[in-house]
């Protein structure tokens, strides 16, 4: 049998279920997104206001059919009909461990092109906190992430983009490049 509370229990049961739901909503890191939008604002005008949803029209509009991206320190492709590789999360770069594997920005652009890669979008934001060393917490550990690992990614980084990236004109948040050809 399953135990069912009653009188006092489930009164304190619907009071802590209440209070954790209000201190969840008031706690929330998320700030300017109001919830109970969807229930009086048109789908048009709230995919208005993500930033992805622009970000993948975009692409999805300019970009060729045959395009492959490839997302660093971003990870939110859900509208793009495009194949896609992203980090998993923004402040653990798959692509620029790669790119320090391979310790070669030539390499790395070989590696792109040779996996089918064609674009590649940048979290802007991210990206200079990452290279900064400005998180909200420090990269840095002697052993794990050294200082001479850092400046190193931010050579190898500085020379990749400079050599192997084209400017795509984009007004938004993100950063859109091309994989110049090799």
């Amino acid at each position: 049998t399953v135990w069912l509370p009653r009188g006092r229990p489930l009164l304190a049961l619907a009071v802590l279920t209440v209070g954790v739901a209000i201190a969840q909503r008031a706690l929330q890191p998320v700030v300017g997104v109001p919830a109970l939008d969807v229930f009086s604002h048109a789908r048009e005008e709230l995919l208005a206001r993500n930033a992805n949803w622009s970000l993948c029209q975009f692409l999805n509009w300019t970009l060729p059919t045959d395009a492959k991206v490839l997302g660093l320190w971003e990870n939110r492709f859900f509208w793009l009909e495009r194949p896609f590789e992203a980090d998993p999360l923004y402040e653990a770069p798959s692509g620029l461990a790669w790119l320090r594997e391979l310790d070669d920005p030539e390499a790395f652009a070989r590696a792109l092109a040779a996996r089918g890669f064609t674009h590649v979008v940048l979290n802007r934001k991210t990206m200079k906190a990452y290279l900064g060393n400005a998180l909200p917490y420090s990269l840095l550990d002697d052993r794990a992430y050294p200082l001479r690992q850092l400046v190193r990614d931010n050579q190898l980084w500085n020379a990749f983009s400079s050599r192997y990236l084209e400017p795509v004109p984009w007004s938004g948040p993100a950063l859109v490049y091309r994989l110049r050809p090799l």
